[in-house]
């Protein structure tokens, strides 16, 4: 009996520590494990101790470099260009709707391995870590980078911007253009059927663009730092 009770409480402390050092993931701890190093043009160089903790390093550099280029892609790739630029991008947006992007992203995050969930949740943790420590950011729409927006911008890419302006399609985009002159309701209908023509490809992937070079010098340090 004695045996059985000390079993389960060794048990009970192997899962407290496996508890304890997932907490550890924290935005602060993945901070301490990772060094960015920026070179004589400023290109930063990233060290990370982990897969999350250089994701985090390189989503910190990428919004240090040029936020709002940052927070202009994934405004574009959820459908909130309207809310940032205007009535000019209402079509836009409801091309972003129609083809389902937020959606399918969502799915995306949810069904990919647990190994690129993490890399995604670093991602979103590196760009909330900087507008963290810099109060003087102000995001013209998106206060808090999601996990799933960096895949909701692959799909912008290759749908929103690619196949749905594919030449042969016209210069409109041709869910908007086959919707155009249509009664509201009717529209808001055939819109939502289109959606299925262009909702099947890009999966398990994350969007890495080279940060913008804005450094004349070099500097080693941590993020926390």
């Amino acid at each position: 009996m004695r045996t059985r009770v000390a079993a389960l409480q060794s048990a009970f402390l192997l899962l407290l520590l496996c508890l304890n050092g997932a907490a550890q993931a924290s935005p602060e701890h993945l901070a301490h494990n990772v060094t960015i190093y920026r070179d004589h043009w400023g290109t930063p160089h990233v060290f990370g101790k982990t897969d999350a903790s250089t994701i985090f390093g390189f989503a910190y550099a990428q919004a240090e470099d040029n936020f709002p280029q940052l927070e202009e892609n994934f405004v574009l790739a959820t459908g909130r260009g309207a809310e940032v630029y205007g009535q000019d991008l209402v079509q836009e947006d409801l091309l972003n709707r129609t083809l389902a992007i937020e959606d399918h992203a969502k799915s995306d995050y949810q069904s990919v391995d647990s190994q690129m969930r993490t890399l995604c949740d670093a991602f979103a943790q590196g760009v909330n870590f900087y507008l963290a420590r810099h109060p003087n950011v102000h995001p013209r729409g998106l206060t808090r980078i999601e996990p799933w927006y960096p895949l909701a911008f692959i799909r912008y890419n290759y749908y929103q911007n690619g196949f749905a302006r594919d030449p042969k399609l016209g210069e409109t985009p041709f869910s908007i253009r086959l919707a155009s002159g249509l009664p509201e309701p009717e529209r808001i209908e055939r819109l939502g059927h289109r959606t299925l023509a262009l909702s099947l490809g890009v999966r398990h992937a994350v969007h890495r663009s080279a940060p913008a070079i804005l450094w004349s010098r070099p500097s080693l340090r941590r993020p926390d730092s």
